[in-house]
């Protein structure tokens, strides 16, 4: 992630102390609102609520919350001392979302999940793009088929509620379980509703191995303009890909070589489904070689 000197700043502050905690418990946040009190309130970044804020890049915020609103996403939250930085990628991880700095010294708000629209999409060609040396895997890693969202924790007795889980039956059954709790004791979601609705999207999301290319591109092609989370299309003879849809995960820069390395898997939103590698018919799970 790139931040400004001015937001690195902010970010870097610490939230309350072990002997002093922060308490935000009084208050059930929509999760970008949780995010602007910090950056604003305890991070001192620009609170203008407009497209006029210089710290914050007020669209990509407001549609957060908006998507943030219709999910009935609820968070509460406690810190002992954690950084700023700390607490937005626990908002992130909570909303299976990305909150980062960009080159112009602003912070933004993307999510992953799920695809509300199918904007125009730039396609990334051997002719366009000036593509190079990909590498192809399975991330096995980032499979989750039961999820465990814990919700309304009491920091004062240290204990949940209780915890919302969902599970993808056919995953567990083409991979074993894979189970991930998300029980951290700074952010938190509020009530079942809210946990259940990112534990469901989580098992719906990561059910299988995702399909992963890294390529390099020319700097000043699109690769420039293209950020965190962003759908795009690759059409590559090496490959054997036309038009696939991918979503970047993460971008490199290379300065001396005036490249570009971009991360990024298949987007199975859009109906693909990915490479099943669980027998011997169709391969080894985490490998790019079939029988």
């Amino acid at each position: 992630m790139v931040f400004s000197s001015r937001a690195q700043r902010a970010i870097d502050k610490n939230l309350g102390a072990s002997s002093a905690p922060l308490d935000l418990t009084g208050s059930i946040y929509n999760p970008a609102d949780l995010a602007w009190t910090l950056l604003t309130t305890h991070g001192g970044l620009d609170s203008t609520a407009s497209t006029a804020n210089v710290d914050i890049d007020y669209t990509s915020w407001s549609a957060y919350k908006g998507i943030c609103s219709s999910l009935a996403f609820r968070l509460k939250a406690y810190f002992r001392g954690e950084t700023i930085a700390e607490a937005l990628r626990l908002i992130g991880k909570l909303t299976d979302s990305l909150i980062y700095g960009e080159t112009d010294g602003k912070i933004y708000f993307n999510r992953f999940i799920p695809k509300e629209t199918y904007p125009t999409i730039y396609t990334f060609t051997e002719e366009s793009a000036h593509l190079q040396a990909a590498r192809l895997y399975f991330n096995k890693s980032r499979i989750i088929n039961r999820a465990n969202v814990w919700y309304n924790y009491d920091p004062i007795g240290d204990f949940w509620e209780d915890k919302a889980t969902s599970d993808n039956a056919t995953s567990q059954t083409d991979y074993g379980l894979v189970e991930k709790d998300f029980n951290d004791a700074a952010v938190w979601h509020y009530e079942y509703y809210s946990a259940k609705s990112l534990s469901d999207r989580l098992v719906y999301r990561y059910f299988e191995p995702a399909e992963t290319v890294v390529f390099r591109t020319k700097q000043g092609t699109q690769a420039l303009i293209h950020q965190l989370g962003d759908n795009i299309r690759l059409t590559w003879s090496q490959l054997d890909y036309s038009s696939k849809v991918f979503r970047i995960y993460g971008i490199s820069a290379d300065l001396l070589n005036q490249q570009y390395e971009i991360e990024a898997e298949e987007d199975n939103e859009f109906g693909q489904a990915y490479f099943t590698l669980n027998s011997s018919t169709h391969g080894v799970l985490g490998t790019n070689k079939l029988f």
